[in-house]
């Protein structure tokens, strides 16, 4: 088989994925974590979220996902719906195997975070 185009081994890349879900057996991830960060603005938590997802965790011990979330009016509280309400909370849910490797992704994570916000503060985040 060969590959011509970039949607092509993205395309074989996603069959790969799938087929690999659907062998693996079912593993329990029963240690987790939340964290929420303010952010400035709605697209400033869209693109943190578009910089972090970009990485899949190595292996099925550890799952992560991503939502943009409300900021409520007294700003001290995180809502779930976004009925006249600020989307600029950005949620990251993370799902481990074991306590080891919850510290890690998350410790993991904050690193991240910590880059990508300092290039949004030097060269702007636009």
């Amino acid at each position: 088989m060969t590959l011509t185009t970039a949607s092509d081994t993205l395309h074989l890349h996603n069959i790969i994925h799938h087929n690999a879900l659907i062998m693996a057996p079912e593993i329990d991830r029963s240690y987790t974590c939340r964290v929420d960060l303010a952010l400035p603005s709605t697209s400033h938590a869209q693109l943190l979220q578009d910089v972090l997802s970009v990485d899949g965790e190595l292996g099925n011990k550890i799952a992560k996902s991503f939502a943009i979330v409300a900021v409520s009016s007294d700003e001290h509280e995180v809502q779930d719906s976004n009925e006249g309400t600020d989307m600029r909370v950005l949620r990251i849910d993370f799902e481990a195997a074991d306590a080891k490797m919850l510290r890690v992704a998350v410790s993991t994570m904050y690193d991240m975070i910590i880059v990508a916000l300092k290039c949004f503060q030097e060269f702007g985040s636009d």
